[in-house]
């Protein structure tokens, strides 16, 4: 490859990098903004601490967000002391 054909590629990536960030910047924010609540969510499984005080403010700070133990197993926040 000479320094033409070089230039030329980069060049040419450049332009193709420019290109897709104006098709896809636009969309972007609106994407986020339809699927915010699905992107905003996760699942605790377990939450892993040194003492049940601390399991059990932590408990109460995720119930006071709205948060739903009812399929978890006898309808507890899990915890394990280390």
């Amino acid at each position: 490859m000479n320094f033409a054909d070089f230039s030329a590629s980069v060049a040419f990536r450049l332009k193709l990098d420019r290109l897709k960030a104006q098709v896809r910047e636009p969309k972007l924010d609106e994407y986020f903004t339809q699927n915010q609540r699905l992107l905003e969510q996760f699942v605790f499984s377990r939450m892993v601490v040194d003492n049940s005080n601390l399991a059990q403010d932590l408990r109460q700070q995720v119930e006071q967000n709205g948060a739903d133990f009812t399929n978890s197993p006898n309808n507890t926040l899990l915890w394990m002391m280390l």
